[in-house]
């Protein structure tokens, strides 16, 4: 859900992250024993032939891309550091050698497929488990 937020860069700006900052303040408040885990974003691929019109690929990936989604990733990692949370990437294994999501992971180039959400519970684990 949230990486329809960040399709507007400007709304990046003022309501995702007011939103995600109180949706934390939230939590900590009314649960202060509770470990919060904020992920990093997913990369998108947004390089590859996916069978999508030009005019749909244009429109899907114009500011769904891994520059915009590693810029919102810093803004909720210093979240993270403000509210006293971690903030773990469980993208290890996702990416290709030009950091975009592997094509054989991803149907469309933003959607992972079973193989890809297998990588992410693995490297989940170690949370999930603490």
């Amino acid at each position: 859900a949230w990486i329809r937020e960040i399709s507007n860069t400007r709304s990046l700006r003022t309501p995702f992250l007011s939103n995600y900052d109180a949706i934390i303040t939230t939590i900590t408040n009314r649960l202060p024993e509770t470990k919060v885990y904020m992920i990093d974003f997913f990369p998108v691929n947004n390089w590859e032939d996916f069978g999508e019109e030009k005019e749909e690929h244009q429109s899907l990936f114009h500011t769904r891309n891994n520059q915009n989604l590693q810029n919102a990733g810093k803004r909720i990692r210093q979240l993270a550091l403000t509210h006293g949370c971690a903030f773990i990437n469980l993208n290890d294994g996702l990416t290709d050698q030009s950091d975009n999501l592997k094509k054989e992971l991803t149907f469309d180039g933003m959607h992972m497929v079973t193989a890809g959400y297998e990588i992410v519970l693995h490297n989940m684990m170690p949370y999930l488990q603490d």
